[in-house]
């Protein structure tokens, strides 16, 4: 094996995260996007008394997370 030196060692490591790093950046964007379109239904499923555990079992929207929509929301 080729003796590295601790940059190259650097270089390797960021070269080898790039590829999953950029389609996690990727995942994490859209899940965003589908947070915001989610989250007036989440809110209207609670108006009318659906579970925050049947939510989280529907969506895998945590209880605090949901929680925190409805903290937020218009009154």
């Amino acid at each position: 094996m080729t003796d590295m030196t601790p940059a190259q060692m650097r270089a390797r490591a960021e070269s080898d995260l790039r590829p999953l790093g950029d389609e996690r950046l990727k995942l994490n964007a859209r899940l965003a996007e589908i947070d915001a379109e989610i989250e007036p239904l989440v809110l209207r499923a609670r108006q009318v008394e659906v579970t925050e555990e049947r939510i989280r079992q529907l969506t895998g929207i945590s209880r605090g997370k949901i929680r925190k929509m409805e903290g937020k929301a218009p009154k």
